[in-house]
């Protein structure tokens, strides 16, 4: 949050928004709290893979 900046493409944003909506989607509907933030864990990871945090140097 600190750093800059980079522009999100619109592909990405779109991907992004696609995997938030459907993991919503799931987490509403899991058996179990333990399953559904396993998921929500899968998924912030599958996102940060898509968008990695810029290399800062540090």
């Amino acid at each position: 949050l600190n750093g800059p900046s980079r522009p999100l493409s619109e592909v990405l944003v779109l991907c992004l928004t696609a995997m938030a909506t459907e993991a919503g989607r799931e987490v509403a509907i899991a058996p179990t709290r333990v399953r559904a933030r396993r998921m929500i864990a899968e998924v912030l990871e599958l996102m940060g893979r898509l968008y990695p945090a810029a290399e800062t140097g540090v």
